[in-house]
């Protein structure tokens, strides 16, 4: 299996309607399909949040909508997360 590494902004596109979110939605689906294996760093779940933030704060997104996906980026069962560190940083590369 292939491992593939997730962007915050992929995630952020499923909860939040963008410009992008059809295409991320359908990327992660064929992903899904296919049993690839999704990774990303810790540090996504802290983007995520502050794009949710950001959109709140702009009117975009209501609190409880917000806290919601915030709680769901945290649990995705299929997506891997992985501390930050010189290993994973140098095996992106």
């Amino acid at each position: 299996m292939t491992a593939t590494v997730v962007d915050a902004s992929v995630v952020v596109a499923l909860y939040v309607e963008e410009p992008l979110s059809r295409a991320a939605k359908s990327a992660l689906e064929e992903l899904r399909n296919a049993e690839k294996k999704l990774h990303a760093p810790e540090l996504l779940r802290v983007e995520a949040a502050n794009a949710f933030w950001k959109r709140v704060g702009r009117g975009e997104l209501d609190h409880d909508s917000a806290m919601t996906a915030i709680a769901d980026v945290g649990n995705l069962a299929d997506l891997t997360f992985h501390r930050l560190g010189p290993k994973l940083i140098s095996d992106a590369l």
